[in-house]
């Protein structure tokens, strides 16, 4: 971790871990920060993790939603789960 702010290069012994820690980190933070958050989050991610949030773009990315649909792709990617919602 880089000043509180989970790596991650896309490993799946690492996932869960970085799923879990992402997730407390934006459940906890004040609406106002989550776009500086959001940053740190890419910023902090290697590889195919870093692929699927640039191919996501920045809108989607900031979106209510856009670091769980981030999740939910990597959790695609890695555990080649075909239908996931």
């Amino acid at each position: 971790m880089h000043s509180g702010i989970p790596q991650y290069g896309g490993s799946v012994k690492d996932f869960h871990d970085w799923e879990f820690r992402t997730n407390v980190k934006l459940r906890t933070c004040k609406d106002e920060n989550k776009p500086e958050l959001i940053g740190k989050i890419i910023d902090g991610l290697r590889d195919k993790p870093f692929e699927l949030a640039r191919e996501m773009g920045i809108e989607k990315l900031i979106s209510k939603d856009g670091i769980s649909i981030l999740i939910d792709k990597v959790k695609k990617h890695l555990f080649n789960i075909k239908n996931w919602h």
